[in-house]
């Protein structure tokens, strides 16, 4: 759709905000943690450029950073994930971390940069 919403730079930045009911159909679950149903939220952006990109990026993980601790009560770590972490079609994934009562780390949120990958799969192109 976003091929279709952008026919030039100022249809830029453009901001989709999505949340839907999410079934997963697996057998094991963890109560409060990993359930069979939960509500996820996803955003998608596209900017003129790079820089743009990487400020909205960096602008949710804090979002979500600040979130988890004021209004969850949540202690999380902010960082960027590793290359092979790094959500497949991104320049970078952002996330914040949980520690679990078993000393394991649960990813708590995550924000990518998705650079021009999608951009260019979709023929997506803003002249100046």
């Amino acid at each position: 759709m976003f091929t279709q919403w952008i026919q030039s730079y100022r249809d830029l930045p453009l901001m989709i905000n999505q949340w839907a009911n999410v079934t997963r159909w697996e057998m094991r679950t963890k109560p409060f943690i990993r359930t069979l149903e939960f509500l996820w939220q996803e955003g998608h952006t596209a900017h003129a450029t790079p820089e743009e990109a990487e400020k909205e990026a960096m602008q949710m993980i804090d979002v979500y950073t600040k979130f988890a601790y004021e209004q969850a009560a949540i202690p999380v770590i902010p960082g960027r994930k590793s290359r092979v972490e790094t959500f497949a079609g991104a320049d970078r994934t952002y996330t914040i971390e949980a520690m679990m009562g078993d000393r394991k780390a649960l990813q708590a949120g995550t924000s990518h940069n998705l650079g021009q990958i999608f951009s260019r799969a979709f023929g997506t192109q803003v002249s100046f």
